[in-house]
């Protein structure tokens, strides 16, 4: 073979070995999305745990209001968590072009927690994603354990 088309073959091999995004430890607690180009927090009940003194009602399951999630992402920058400050909240479109009139918000992907969910963790419409999901899913769970 000639170096030109070992050359081309590696650059098909490399295209063909980035087509699939992954998700990436990144140490911590967080897990880098190469697709997308976020960082997410692995432990998605931190606010159980560590309420950054954020105003609002957190419920002991971690849930909140809207107006208090924006207060405990802007408490959690004032404390530079795991040292950094530019924490925020999934961007969500609206509308999502992936929708359909008929979907009911299911097979949503376009957002960034919709893109997490059914690509990256392979997460099914009406199913837990413990019971149904991806490799990559169970990479996320070694991660927060």
């Amino acid at each position: 073979m000639t170096r030109r088309k070992l050359a081309l073959a590696g650059v098909l091999a490399f295209a063909m070995a980035t087509a699939h995004a992954s998700l990436i430890a990144r140490g911590g607690g967080l897990i880098y999305d190469d697709d997308l180009g976020i960082t997410w927090m692995a432990n998605a009940s931190l606010s159980v745990t560590n309420t950054f003194g954020a105003t609002g009602t957190i419920n002991s399951t971690g849930t909140m209001s809207w107006l208090t999630a924006q207060n405990w992402i802007e408490a959690m920058n004032a404390q530079a968590y795991l040292g950094f400050s530019n924490w925020r909240l999934p961007d969500t479109l609206y509308p999502d072009p992936t929708c359909t009139a008929t979907s009911g918000g299911h097979n949503c992907s376009g957002s960034e927690m919709g893109h997490l969910f059914y690509s990256e963790l392979g997460g099914v419409a009406g199913h837990d994603i413990a019971d149904v999901h991806n490799s990559n899913y169970r990479r996320w769970c070694s991660i927060m354990a």
